[in-house]
């Protein structure tokens, strides 16, 4: 997809994020994930520097400028898990104070707490990881 295509998708997903929506931000074989908080940031764990990662390093939950977290990848509105695991997701508001209340918070692993996991259990307390055809629930 050419920048300018990247870039008008991103705006247009921007426009429509509500504070408390996860956001995916799609990189190839793997897939981002953070919780919109309004004013166009987004808190995500991250590596110490901003960026995803694939592999075990240290990594602390940050908040970035959504458009600066998406860079050169497409974004995406993705509150699918509520459905499709027959989720209640707490109310926007005490989605955006839970991911807000664990800013700084350090820590990471690929398959039992990563980003994924963060953003889930901010909108659900039940951490779910479904990239590259896998689910776990860890709380």
């Amino acid at each position: 997809m050419a920048m300018a295509s990247i870039q008008g998708h991103n705006d247009s997903v921007l426009s429509s994020l509500e504070p408390g929506d996860q956001v995916e931000f799609e990189r190839g074989i793997y897939s981002h994930w953070g919780v919109y908080i309004g004013d166009g940031y987004v808190i995500h764990l991250a590596s110490v520097d901003g960026q995803s990662f694939n592999k075990a390093e240290k990594a602390v939950v940050r908040k970035d400028k959504i458009m600066d977290v998406a860079g050169n990848s497409r974004m995406n509105k993705n509150n699918s898990k509520e459905e499709k695991y027959g989720l209640k997701a707490y109310s926007k508001s005490e989605i955006v104070k839970r991911a807000t209340n664990q800013l700084d918070r350090t820590g990471y692993n690929l398959l039992a707490s990563n980003c994924e996991h963060f953003a889930s259990w901010c909108c659900y307390a039940i951490e779910i990881h479904d990239q590259v055809g896998m689910c776990s629930f860890a709380r």
